[in-house]
């Protein structure tokens, strides 16, 4: 079974597939630092996170862009 990212009605990312349960990872209730912090630990789900909401034109948060979050976690 592959992955299939949605856009939940709330505006949130579910996962679907074989990463189910990984969407808290990401949650956009949370603190920027933890999500700076597994975004360090999740890279490839941040990229494809953050290409998904560029994709369908939703932002992450109104504070921070998830490659804000990404770029901040590189440096």
């Amino acid at each position: 079974m592959g992955t299939s990212v949605l856009a939940g009605a709330d505006g949130g990312i579910q996962v679907v597939g074989n990463r189910l349960g990984r969407s808290g990872r990401a949650c956009r209730l949370a603190k920027t630092e933890d999500l700076i912090h597994s975004a360090q630990l999740n890279p490839g789900l941040f990229a494809e996170y953050a290409e998904a909401r560029r994709k369908w034109g939703m932002p992450f948060k109104k504070s921070i862009s998830l490659r804000q979050i990404i770029e901040r976690a590189r440096s």
